[in-house]
């Protein structure tokens, strides 16, 4: 992510349960992000005025803590689809000014769900999700599973389940799955025990096709989550080196990081697509680090095993980072200094930049 400007700030988050709140209409709305956490509060944190605008809670069960991709803005970006998952699942659509919840609908049961995203283009929502077939056979190879595509349409009305790629014996589990900018394939990662990499999967008219066979790998080498920008695919590889490909998926470059004691599973890009950003788990040996995408220089914002850690980095703006698992921290970039540190209702597996 690139910042060239005098001081950047980095957002870390941390939740914990507690009951729902009323949501705080707002007057005005400030630039910050939509955070979601495991017991089911969305709440949006102002990085300007230093505080929790509104905070709601979706119902539910409480969900796995692990980090995943589960919100999306809708087309107008006026409003944010949130993945609610538990014995029953919902996709549900929050006005992200007032915190106001505006549509639900109910998934099917038979199926686990993993993320979602939303395509820019016609306003759908794509579900990912797995069909497990039989029993968990432990963990060198998990319960054997499907993966499934589930498309809304913008009112939510649910218009195709598709299987993408049969189980053949394995467990294709979903770890992130997203449209593209031309909203004509769905990049898909897998991160079961016996699989992983990306399929690059096709949009045809109302139907999904994936061209990828490779038993137990995606056709895209790559290990957790990716980003799409500039038209590019930068994709995580599990340990220090960032692959970056064309929108084929041929890869293009390898970036080595050089971070080390990591098992990297995300990564973000700022919005002139100069700088990545990796944090470091706070299940490994934490940190922050920036890489400069043309020179590859990499800086550390906050050296391992220091106090800030988190897998998720979101980008808001020329001054400021967010960081998410578990807590709530923003960081100046230029000192790595975490200036403000809050803690919501619930660990944070998910968040959104917001503009003002």
């Amino acid at each position: 992510m690139g910042l060239g400007a005098p001081a950047l700030l980095v957002v870390i988050v941390l939740v914990a349960c507690q009951p729902a709140p009323t949501p705080v209409k707002l007057v005005t709305s400030s630039a910050g992000v939509v955070i979601l956490t495991a017991s089911n509060h969305l709440l949006r944190v102002s990085l300007t005025k230093r505080k929790v605008e509104w905070d709601i809670g979706l119902g539910g069960s409480p969900q796995s803590e692990f980090t995943a991709h589960l919100m999306a803005f809708t087309s107008d970006e006026a409003r944010v689809a949130v993945l609610v998952r538990g014995s029953t699942s919902q996709v549900v659509i929050v006005d992200t000014t007032t915190g106001r919840e505006l549509a639900r609908h109910t998934l099917a049961t038979a199926l686990i769900y993993r993320g979602l995203d939303v395509g820019l283009i016609s306003g759908r929502v794509y579900v990912f999700a797995n069909r497990e077939l039989g029993p968990d056979r432990g963990p060198a190879e998990g319960p054997p599973s499907d993966a499934v595509v589930t498309v809304l349409a913008p009112d939510l009305t649910l218009l195709v389940t598709q299987t993408v790629r049969p189980s053949a014996g394995f467990d294709w589990f979903v770890y992130q799955g997203a449209t593209d900018p031309s909203e004509t394939h769905l990049p898909i990662s897998y991160h079961g025990p016996d699989t992983t990499g990306v399929d690059l999967i096709a949009i045809n008219g109302d139907r999904i096709v994936d061209p990828c066979t490779k038993p137990g790998e995606g056709c895209i080498r790559s290990h957790g989550g990716f980003v799409s920008a500039g038209g590019h695919l930068y994709l995580a590889t599990g340990s220090s080196p960032v692959i970056e490909a064309d929108p084929s998926g041929t890869t293009v470059r390898e970036i080595e990081t050089g971070i080390s004691n990591e098992h990297i599973m995300e990564l973000a890009i700022d919005s002139t697509r100069s700088q990545m950003f990796i944090g470091g788990s706070c299940k490994y040996s934490s940190g922050l680090f920036a890489i400069d995408l043309r020179s590859l220089r990499v800086r550390t914002l906050a050296k391992q095993f220091s106090n800030v850690c988190g897998e998720r980095v979101f980008v808001p703006g020329q001054s400021s980072l967010v960081v998410v698992d578990p807590d709530i921290s923003v960081v100046d970039v230029g000192t790595g200094r975490v200036e403000l540190r809050l803690q919501a209702n619930g660990k944070a597996i998910d968040g959104l930049v917001v503009a003002a």
